[in-house]
């Protein structure tokens, strides 16, 4: 599974997206408010030592745009790659389990105001 990763991360390199990697726990509320009704029984959840609800990512649509909104600084456009391990709580099936694995590729914004 290494040689795989090994390729896809110099392929996303050859075109200039860089890595990013985020937590793996968010806060609850903000993963179910951004999940959707088919997503939201599939998140794991629990609550931390302080009393607040954490979840694991369940993909990186909220950690990236976390990320984002916090580093205004970065140069547009943003071309960042992820190998990373996100889980959803359902059944595993053949082919389907709660801790996998997801490559993708984010490019976002643009270096000119209109």
């Amino acid at each position: 599974m290494l040689q795989v990763f090994d390729k896809l991360a110099r392929i996303a390199e050859s075109f200039g997206y860089l890595r990013i990697e985020t937590p793996a726990l968010e806060y609850y509320e903000i993963l179910k408010a951004k999940a959707g009704e088919d997503v939201i029984n599939e998140i794991y959840y629990f609550k931390d030592k302080a009393g607040r609800e954490v979840g694991l990512r369940f993909d990186m649509t909220v950690p990236v745009a976390r990320v984002v909104s916090y580093r205004v600084d970065v140069p547009k456009p943003i071309r960042w790659y992820y190998i990373t391990k996100v889980w959803r709580y359902d059944e595993p099936q053949h082919g389907r389990y709660r801790e996998f694995h997801q490559f993708g590729i984010e490019f976002l914004g643009t270096s000119s105001v209109s």
